[in-house]
């Protein structure tokens, strides 16, 4: 055994200490000697220090450093999908109402709502029976994770029926790098994006931990596979309005059914804000395609 390399391990561990549960320790024998209701981490260091079993301590450090450093289960500080598999542009679809007006809120000051999974309306998103360290079930903590929900695409019949006021309301183009990399930049939290993985079959069981909170916030039966889901996931941010970048905002699309007064109102609100923005945000229509169930995303004119 190599002392300096076993120093190290420690070192580590008590860097780590204080977002540690109760619950992991009673499932590792060379803690559970220890009284956690008042821990004394000295108590713990010198222990470490001058245990016998070197190897089968240092067993039990690393696999709790390497959870820890695969997944952050506080912060949810998760490996996002890769920038070459997820979309340049994501998409929001929204209605768009006279009172209570949250979708203004989203283009005038540059605010995305991150939703407690509770609200959503399959009840099986987010709520699948799968357990963490020590027998410890995932949903103990998920109604603090704020999920935001978008589409790769901006021309989903359904989408603009379900969540876009049956194709009276919007849907918003993202630029998908710079909101990811902008989202919370004041907090300092991080932000990953999941692409929402389809299956007809439950999701099997697996030992990865980091497996583990990503199938539980991104695996959706196949009869939701029309919504070409992505999603944006924060730790400690249900049902908190988070800040971007007015820049990743990049485009509106109107309904093929939106009210010209909407059209008009909004028209206002997006020429007010290009007037401070280096890159505008362009307006779009959806459009009825002809001899076919499409539609087409066009430039709008006002």
């Amino acid at each position: 055994m190599d002392n300096n390399y076993y120093v190290t391990i420690i070192m580590e561990f008590n860097n780590n200490y204080k977002e540690v549960k109760k619950e992991l320790f009673e499932e590792i024998p060379p803690f559970a000697k220890f009284n956690f209701q008042t821990p004394n981490l000295l108590e713990i260091t010198y222990y470490l220090t001058n245990v016998t079993d070197k190897n089968a301590t240092i067993k039990y450090l690393t696999k709790f450093l390497s959870n820890r450093k695969t997944c952050n289960l506080k912060k949810l500080e998760l490996e996002s999908t890769d920038e070459d598999t997820y979309p340049d542009e994501l998409y929001l679809y929204r209605t768009w109402r006279k009172r209570y007006n949250y979708t203004k809120k989203i283009i005038k000051n540059s605010q995305l709502h991150f939703s407690n999974p509770e609200t959503f309306n399959d009840p099986f998103d987010c709520n699948l029976q799968i357990e963490l360290v020590a027998n410890e079930p995932i949903d103990s903590f998920k109604n603090k994770i704020g999920v935001c929900c978008l589409s790769a695409k901006g021309n989903k019949i359904l989408m603009w029926s379900h969540y876009a006021d049956k194709h009276n309301g919007i849907c918003l183009k993202f630029d998908a790098k710079k909101l990811r990399n902008s989202l919370g930049l004041k907090e300092g939290k991080p932000t990953s994006i999941l692409k929402v993985i389809y299956d007809e079959e439950y999701p099997k069981k697996t030992d990865d931990l980091q497996l583990k909170v990503k199938k539980f916030f991104s695996y959706k039966h196949v009869g939701w596979n029309y919504e070409e889901e992505y999603r944006l996931i924060r730790g400690e941010a249900a049902n908190e309005n988070i800040s971007f970048s007015p820049e990743a905002l990049i485009g509106v699309i109107f309904g093929c059914k939106t009210s010209i007064e909407v059209k008009d109102e909004l028209a206002k609100i997006v020429h007010r804000l290009n007037k401070n923005r280096q890159v505008p945000i362009k307006l779009y229509e959806a459009q009825m395609s002809s001899g076919k169930f499409e539609l087409d995303i066009v430039p709008y004119s006002d």
